[in-house]
């Protein structure tokens, strides 16, 4: 596994009001956003399972839930 890459193999969303390409799409901005922020001397690591409980407002953009999983996965990391 490459140091700069974070592979999603399964994520599962509970937001009601998602479509299918929007889960998609917040999955990729997960990973490319865990990939921008991790910083470059952390250990590759893997993590078989992460379960989070977020709340996040009905009005939230995808990338206000990209960005509220992100840093409770790196707390996780820490």
């Amino acid at each position: 596994m490459d140091n700069d890459l974070v592979r999603i193999d399964e994520l599962r969303l509970m937001l009601p009001g998602l479509t299918q390409h929007d889960a998609r799409r917040l999955g990729r901005e997960v990973a490319r956003r865990l990939t921008a922020q991790l910083p470059a001397a952390f250990p590759v690591a893997r993590l078989d399972v992460v379960e989070l409980q977020l709340t996040i407002g009905s009005r939230a953009s995808l990338e206000q839930m990209a960005d509220a999983i992100v840093a409770t996965i790196l707390k996780r990391l820490q």
